[in-house]
């Protein structure tokens, strides 16, 4: 009797263990648009380098009206590809009719100039499980030179993250409907992660999984013209559509303000976000939708965008001490910038953490 009993405690552990250790199905969702080229490559990485198992992942591409024969390039290369064709170029919200697709437990968004190498899906999928997190992201790096981070480039720490590859789970897909319509490039990634964090999930940061853009690094990818004008747009429609009232004039005001002081002291591109920062605004009082006070008051005090832009400035002593050649103009500005993030290493960590509101 002891011995059967001792069997049939094997079997019972044997079984948990198997539950535990089994990975769960994952849908890698593409947005393709005029890139046929490196989509043909991030598919191919995905699907015969990731080393998930064949059975448990399944590939879908949106395609953004591409003029490039990217969907003739699908049928004919990749047959088992699942293709959803949007007819006009929806921008990141493109996104949204893969992920009406998706049969997965979790969803990989990727661009399609991006994959993640060997083994990192499954160890960001293991992690998700343990840490039970809604969304997960990582490092980016250049393809021409992994060393660049674009995470360095433009920080997002845990209150954001790089679009171009990230894990969601099922779930909060399912509650969050995917992306804002009405936001079609840049700032998608920050809505997304502030009403996910007010729905109580958690953002998973992995910095030791490293996904891989196919871009050449470059020395600011968000401030060029266009950037500047989409990103004040969506920041401004952000802070309209989600903060509560003080946090949202607050942080409007504080947009509107940083883009004349970094237009007259440093680059005047920064001026054409100027007009941008309120319409966004307004669009974004015509969709309101206020999160819950603590998530709110942390993006104002802790989204470094959001901040009011003199945190940064030169006192007196510092001009004089450039003026003398003593220090550089930038490491003046450097410094305090190093402090205040210093200060919030809760939101932007140096090694893998989590966060939830």
């Amino acid at each position: 009797m002891l011995l059967v009993a001792q069997n049939a405690a094997r079997r019972v552990l044997a079984h948990r263990s198997f539950v535990v250790d089994a990975l769960p199905t994952v849908t890698a969702v593409f947005l393709a648009y005029n890139r046929q080229a490196q989509l043909r490559e991030s598919l191919r990485r995905m699907r015969d380098e990731s080393g998930y198992p064949a059975g448990l992942l399944d590939l879908v591409v949106v395609d953004n009206a591409s003029t490039d024969d990217t969907v003739e390039m699908l049928e004919r290369e990749y047959p088992d590809v699942t293709v959803v064709e949007t007819g006009a170029n929806l921008g990141a919200p493109g996104w949204n009719a893969g992920f009406r697709v998706a049969r997965g437990e979790y969803v990989v968004i990727l661009d399609d100039d991006a994959y993640l190498p060997t083994g990192a899906l499954e160890a960001a999928v293991r992690a998700a499980r343990e840490q039970d997190a809604g969304l997960v992201s990582f490092t980016v790096v250049s393809s021409e030179d992994e060393r660049y981070r674009f995470n360095d480039q433009y920080i997002t720490g845990l209150l954001s993250y790089w679009g171009c590859a990230a894990l969601v789970s099922r779930a909060a897909l399912d509650e969050l409907g995917g992306y804002d319509p009405n936001i079609f490039i840049w700032g998608n990634e920050l809505e997304f992660t502030m009403r996910l964090l007010d729905r109580g999930y958690t953002h998973l940061y992995l910095p030791d999984v490293a996904a891989v853009h196919m871009k050449e690094p470059v020395e600011n990818p968000v401030w060029e013209s266009r950037g500047v004008r989409h990103n004040c747009r969506h920041w401004g429609y952000v802070a309209g559509k989600l903060l509560r009232p003080r946090d949202a004039v607050l942080v409007a005001s504080s947009l509107a303000l940083w883009t004349v002081v970094e237009g007259v002291a440093r680059d005047r591109t920064t001026l054409q976000g100027f007009l941008p920062v309120f319409g966004g605004f307004a669009a974004g009082l015509r969709n309101r939708a206020p999160m819950r006070p603590v998530v709110s008051s942390t993006y104002r005090r802790n989204f470094h965008t959001f901040g009011w832009p003199w945190r940064y400035w030169r006192t007196p002593a510092d001009r004089w001490r450039a003026w003398r050649g003593e220090e550089s103009v930038e490491l003046q500005r450097d410094r305090p910038r190093v402090a205040w993030f210093d200060e919030r290493r809760r939101f932007y960590p140096e090694g893998r953490a989590s966060l939830r509101l």
